[in-house]
């Protein structure tokens, strides 16, 4: 099925992190597919335990580099396959815990501009003139290594990288226990930079990828490059964007409580005539995506395409198909769901 996203009865493909493509990849895979197959990878190279989900030491040294990092870039990214391949680039400025990324050339983002920051992200978009705002991204999303869910094992295989971007680099493979190669990492371990990843399905093909073309390192940087002051834009909620989800496509406005610790971080449809809402709610390093849909969600493809990497739990309101799903343990989520209710407009 082609992944389709529509913004106020606009239809985009919208420059959402990858982190959060990744989700979208397994629901758009899952509404199409009726099975699921393993591919077996072999290397060579050294390997090391995850430890049940525990980040592994290159992880944490990538964490704490971020504070140093400065430099300006420019990268591939590539989401999707066969006809559904979509590769566009990306123009980055990077300050420590602040970026901002912008999309060169006449594709489908030209004209965005995302500024991440510790406190938010914000999103401009042109043909809209409205600037998004939502949670800001984990760090792992943000320096773009190799991501773990909860409780999950494997061992993490290196070999020699080869050169990206002209910066020698060292590959980091994610391995789980049957063998399968779920993500790859080019790391650069003298700036400590990620220069290249892949996300891979459960068929061994790619859902996503990014490679540096070019990087410059310790270039001095202004604090302007990390402000969003476009004369004429407003801003928007993930929470108005819901409500208005909501009103356009008929489907309830369910969402998490707010003191469920849960923060809605994006909405966006999915499929053709809007039959599909998804939202993501972020609480610390928990992510979770509730689908909602009038039409029945195959939970059942959900569980094989996500392959243990995160659970899903499935249920209906009033005739309305709904679906969690999350690196939390499937009783969390069953816990979570009891509590989704219908968001009403904030009294003014």
């Amino acid at each position: 099925m082609k992944m389709s996203m529509r913004i106020d009865g606009r239809k985009y493909w919208i420059p959402v992190p990858l982190v959060c493509l990744l989700c979208f990849g397994l629901i758009s895979q899952a509404l199409s597919q009726p099975g699921n197959a393993q591919v077996r990878q072999r290397g060579t190279g050294t390997q090391a335990s995850t430890d049940g989900g525990k980040l592994p030491q290159i992880m944490v040294r990538l964490h704490d580099a971020r504070a140093n990092h400065s430099y300006v870039g420019t990268r591939q990214v590539t989401t999707g396959s066969g006809q559904n391949l979509r590769s566009y680039l990306e123009r980055l400025t990077v300050s420590g815990a602040m970026v901002r990324t912008e999309f060169p050339g006449e594709g489908p983002f030209a004209g965005f501009i995302v500024i991440d920051t510790p406190k938010e992200r914000l999103t401009y978009n042109p043909s809209q003139k409205e600037i998004r705002r939502s949670e800001p991204l984990p760090v792992e999303a943000m320096i773009g290594f190799l991501s773990f869910s909860r409780g999950q094992r494997g061992t993490i295989r290196t070999a020699p990288g080869g050169k990206v971007a002209g910066f020698q680099t060292t590959l980091f493979e994610l391995v789980d226990p049957r063998g399968t190669v779920s993500q790859r990492a080019w790391v650069d371990l003298t700036q400590l930079v990620v220069l290249k990843r892949e996300v891979l399905g459960p068929r061994g093909q790619k859902v996503m990828a990014f490679e540096f073309l070019q990087i410059d390192h310790g270039v001095e940087i202004s604090e302007r490059a990390f402000r969003l002051e476009i004369p004429g834009a407003r801003f928007v909620t993930p929470r108005e964007e819901l409500l208005m989800l909501s009103r356009r496509t008929g489907l309830p406005a369910y969402g998490l409580p707010e003191n469920s610790g849960f923060r809605l971080n994006f909405v966006r449809t999915i499929g053709r005539g809007d039959q599909l809402v998804v939202r993501q709610f972020y609480s610390g390093e928990a992510k979770v995506s509730l689908i909602v849909s009038r039409r029945e969600i195959p939970a059942r493809n959900l569980r094989d395409l996500a392959d243990g990497r995160v659970k899903v739990y499935s249920w209906k309101i009033d005739g309305v198909s709904l679906a969690l799903i999350g690196d939390l343990p499937e009783e969390e989520l069953k816990l979570l769901a009891g509590r989704v209710q219908i968001w009403q407009p904030r009294r003014t």
